[in-house]
């Protein structure tokens, strides 16, 4: 059985060494890393060798992420956000409707009548509980992240202004607006200063509130 993530992109390693070096922190102390852990954004735990356990809030690290800063290259060429290719996928339910609700939920897609009757089952038993959602339910949990993946045409075509060759299928030839286009441009300079020293510092020196501000900007340009 094939069981696939909702992924919006990996990030490269120099991010997370970022964050703890931001936060005081030497790799060789750290044991483990959760990234996140909580209701809705949760926060990062940092567990060290000496036992010590850091806790901040998930945004330290997202804020640089969501940003496309460190991302890695090959995500540029991502068409697929919900493993559309697994016989079961699944991720977080980002609905603000849920955000007061005690209990973070999980949007879970059967694809295939194996997946189908497997998940049923488990229903049957007792092992896991699940509602029924429309399909429009989980395009609204995934929104912006659904539409930045399915806009690789306007990706492209901004890509050749940064030296990037991205492919796409012929079915999405002729399908960006002017939005994409302009996240395409956030996301791929910030890709692309990320991979030059000088200017990944000057990133990584930018107040992460400003960064907040930028990311506004960016979420915005995705949600339509």
């Amino acid at each position: 059985l094939k069981i696939g993530l909702f992924c919006g992109h990996n990030s490269c390693r120099e991010l997370i060494q970022e964050v703890l070096k931001k936060k005081g922190i030497l790799e060789r102390d750290v044991k483990k890393v959760i990234f996140r852990k909580g209701h809705w954004r949760g926060d990062m735990h940092i567990l060290t060798t000496d036992k010590n356990e850091i806790v901040f809030p998930f945004h330290h690290f997202s804020t640089y992420q969501n940003l496309h800063i460190d991302s890695l290259k090959k995500c540029m060429h991502c068409h697929d956000h919900t493993a559309e290719h697994s016989d079961v996928s699944c991720g977080d339910a980002w609905l603000s409707y849920l955000r007061s609700d005690p209990i973070k939920h999980s949007i879970l897609i059967t694809r295939t009548e194996k997946s189908d009757e497997l998940v049923r089952g488990l229903r049957r038993e007792g092992t896991i509980y699940l509602m029924g959602v429309e399909p429009e339910i989980v395009f609204e949990s995934q929104r912006r992240a659904l539409l930045y993946h399915k806009a690789i045409e306007a990706r492209s075509r901004v890509g050749e202004w940064f030296g990037y060759k991205i492919g796409y299928p012929s079915e999405y030839e002729n399908t960006s607006r002017w939005n994409d286009y302009l996240s395409a441009a956030i996301a791929l300079s910030n890709i692309k200063m990320s991979y030059n020293s000088k200017a990944r510092a000057i990133l990584h020196l930018v107040p992460r509130q400003i960064l907040f501000l930028y990311l506004l900007l960016f979420k915005l340009l995705t949600n339509f």
